[in-house]
Parts: C-alpha cells; structure tokens; sequence
C-alpha cells in the first residue's frame, strides 16, 4: 500500500482509537489506483467501531458507528452512499494526483 494511503489512514485511526466523543458516518472511497486493504478498529470508550470494507469494485466503504447499531440503519445508509445521488447529505470530494503533495 501506498505510504500516503498508509499514512493517512493510521492518522485517522489513531485518532480514532484516542476520540472520546462518539459520532456516525459511512464514508464512500473511490480507490482507483491505491491499494487499500481493509480493517476494523474498536474504541472501547466511546462503544464505537471504525470499518474499511469493500463494497464492490473500486469502492471502499468507511464506517464509524456503535458497535452495536441497527443494522438495517446502516444499510440502508450504505445503500445510499453507493448510489450517488446528488442530496442534503452528500458531500463529494476528488482528488486528482497533482492535488495531493
């Protein structure tokens, strides 16, 4: 795996594993040329999980929520975060190769 995508994603992790206040999201990544591989990290004060899976293809899913969610919930959160419809609750970033460094 790339350092950058290493890097960024063991950033992301440990301020993860170091947050004390809980929040949700379902992240949809678009890793065209990265090698992403996936993971699961539990942090035990907040009662929360953080995921990178594949969905299908190119796209990643990245997910921090409780351990204990509802799982209809969360797919159906999952579900819209592949569609990509445009909505009140898509934000959409790109990042091209001369962007990044």
């Amino acid at each position: 795996m790339p350092e950058f995508v290493t890097g960024t994603f063991g950033k992301l992790k440990e301020a993860f594993v170091n947050a004390s206040s809980s929040v949700s999201y379902v992240v949809r990544v678009d890793a065209y040329l990265a090698h992403m591989e996936p993971f699961v990290v539990e942090n035990g004060a907040t009662r929360e999980c953080l995921t990178l899976h594949r969905a299908r293809g190119d796209a990643w899913m990245l997910e921090r929520g409780p351990i204990d969610r509802d799982e209809q919930q969360w797919a159906v959160w999952t579900r819209e975060a592949m569609e990509e419809k445009i909505g009140p609750n898509l934000l959409h970033f790109e990042f091209g190769d001369r962007d990044i460094g």
